[in-house]
């Protein structure tokens, strides 16, 4: 029983060794950016608020005249609350708890558009300078909701409500806004915890390509590279098992072997030098085309070929069969189990790699997900802190792929592996 219980304790505290990196890259990516620099960290995130400011407005006020006050009082309320677990900010306006007018943006648009409109301290002077351009982002982002209706319901405030509340008036007050600011309101938000998300996936719309554009660079290298490895490897594997004598064999493998015993940063200098003359850098060629040789999915391939029985073999050639044909026909339909492994291993090689490319992809719309994920984890955002939510919301968003295709081809893949194994 003691045994038992001591394996069950290890067993238990390698679990949390080998799960907690996972748990603190999710949840550090659902707080914000100062509860990420917290000391000591808080192990689980909480829902960030989402503020509700009414405004009492007067006789005469019209749509307008909210969409200029809305403007004014918006971005300074959410610089105010962006590091106080902010989920987003909902100004209303209407007469007597009566709602007219409404305007919304949530944490995920002030982040996004902030430097934007702002790229200094929000003050009255720097929104009347570019209030056309504030109105056309919340115009164009749908901020607004016009002459809508309903009733107001009054929040409750939470302890940074009254601070709030006092800049605002503050702040009202040398703009001039033809409302008056009646309460502020707080409300927790659980799909606020998730605005990095939102931001990851738009944060480069303003360049005119999106998070996507990485995802394809990625995809599109590891793919090909799956591809190639089937196709190229798999054959020259196929050559080396059926094709030539034992001792050739042997001797092509040991010069494969040995160039897995030359460390890769030995040739990255003559590499990149190639790539350089041949003027393909920030081509994504540059990537797929080093990766193709591969002695370890060659030595897979190989073992798993000779497993199969010769006599497969010499009954196709006697039908007539060329070689071609039995690769395809014969051997990829029997070596499923060899090819999953491979692609498994190509697939996730390809998609985490980051020293090569960030070598040769180092214009933005031509980088993988690890080199942009490097460059926005070293980048300080406006406040001066490295957004680590907005890189550990794209980490979750670059693993899914991997989790997808591990679920896709985890069938064949211990079935693979093992045989291999038995057969070297």
């Amino acid at each position: 029983m003691s045994l038992r219980i001591v394996a069950y304790v290890f067993t238990i505290l390698f679990l949390i060794m080998l799960l907690f990196p996972i748990y603190w890259l999710f949840t550090t990516s659902t707080k914000d950016v100062m509860q990420s620099y917290e000391t000591p960290p808080e192990m689980f995130p909480t829902m960030p608020y989402t503020y509700e400011v009414y405004l009492e407005v007067p006789d005469g006020y019209t749509a307008e005249d909210f969409r200029e006050d809305s403007a004014y009082l918006a971005w300074p309320v959410a610089n105010e609350c962006t590091n106080r677990r902010f989920a987003g900010l909902r100004i209303m306006a209407g007469y007597n708890g009566m709602i007219q007018y409404k305007c919304e943006i949530s944490s995920s648009d002030f982040k996004l558009y902030k430097s934007e409109l702002f790229p200094g301290a929000v003050s009255v002077n720097i929104i009347r300078n570019t209030m056309e351009k504030v109105l056309s982002v919340m115009d164009r982002e749908k901020m607004f909701s016009l002459n809508s209706s309903g009733v107001y319901a009054q929040r409750g405030g939470n302890e940074y409500s009254d601070a709030v509340e006092a800049d605002l008036n503050r702040f009202a007050e040398e703009a001039s806004i033809k409302a008056t600011v009646s309460s502020v309101g707080t409300q927790r938000s659980f799909s606020g915890m998730f605005s990095s998300y939102v931001v990851a996936w738009l944060r480069f719309e303003t360049s005119g390509y999106t998070f996507f554009r990485f995802v394809q660079n990625s995809l599109i290298i590891s793919i090909a590279g799956v591809l190639l490895q089937w196709l190229l490897t798999g054959m020259f594997a196929y050559a080396m098992a059926r094709l030539v004598s034992a001792k050739t064999s042997r001797i092509l493998m040991v010069f494969a072997i040995l160039t897995m015993m030359i460390p890769s940063i030995v040739i990255v200098l003559p590499l990149y030098g190639m790539i350089e003359r041949l003027q393909l850098k920030n081509n994504l060629i540059a990537v797929i085309l080093p990766a193709v040789p591969s002695a370890m999915n060659l030595f897979l391939f190989k073992n798993f070929f000779e497993g199969i029985p010769n006599d497969l073999n010499e009954a196709a050639r006697v039908d007539g069969a060329s070689e071609l044909r039995i690769f395809f026909q014969l051997y990829v339909p029997l070596s499923v189990p060899i090819f999953s492994v491979v692609a498994m291993l190509t697939f996730t090689g390809a998609w985490n790699e980051f020293f090569w490319p960030s070598l040769v992809l180092n214009q933005e719309p031509y980088m993988t997900l690890p080199v942009i994920i490097n460059a926005l984890m070293n980048a300080p955002g406006s406040s001066g802190l490295r957004d680590y939510p907005l890189s550990m919301a794209m980490s979750v968003i670059a693993a899914v792929p991997i989790f997808i295709v591990f679920l896709f081809f985890q069938k064949y893949l211990t079935e693979g592996m093992v045989f291999t194994g038995l057969k070297g």
